[in-house]
């Protein structure tokens, strides 16, 4: 069965921002509009404009999230204020002060992400010379190989 052919007209492209702007995945935007994502990615190549027009509305919904991450890295204070009604008729107005502390893995994400070049999850070794390495594992295995036993007094065993 074929499936569904699109037409780009002004009123996908508003659905197409509008899904993208709410936060859904590509998959879940080719799924709202009936096609597969392999589709839906064939169209965003034959059609700039579609292109365009998604990524304007995934901004802000990777801002938000952004700015969240962010809050969380650096922890936040949250102030509320809610207004309660006396009996005697009177309003009074209640803050309520909510500190996040700062998360450390969401310092990490951030760094990671915004400083490549200086922050890294599994750095690679500074030494790209595997010869080298070799050579020091050797060493390193000859040593333990060739060392003598070492005698631990008695009144420091267990």
């Amino acid at each position: 069965m074929a499936q569904q052919k699109l037409i780009v007209d002004e009123s996908l492209l508003i659905t197409v921002r509008g899904l993208a702007r709410d936060g859904c995945t590509d998959a879940q935007i080719a799924k709202a509009l009936g096609i597969s994502e392999r589709c839906f990615y064939t169209y965003l190549q034959k059609y700039p404009k579609l292109r365009l027009w998604l990524d304007e509305g995934k901004k802000p919904a990777n801002f938000m999230v952004e700015n969240a991450l962010f809050k969380k890295a650096i922890g936040c204070k949250t102030v509320t204020q809610k207004v309660a009604h006396n009996k005697d008729g009177s309003k009074t107005v209640i803050t309520t002060v909510t500190e996040t502390p700062p998360d450390t893995l969401a310092c990490i994400r951030w760094l990671v992400n915004r400083c490549p070049d200086r922050w890294q999850l599994n750095p690679t070794p500074a030494t790209t010379d595997d010869e080298n390495l070799k050579n020091t594992l050797s060493e390193f295995w000859r040593a333990l190989s060739n060392s003598e036993p070492v005698e631990v007094p008695d009144d420091e065993q267990p």
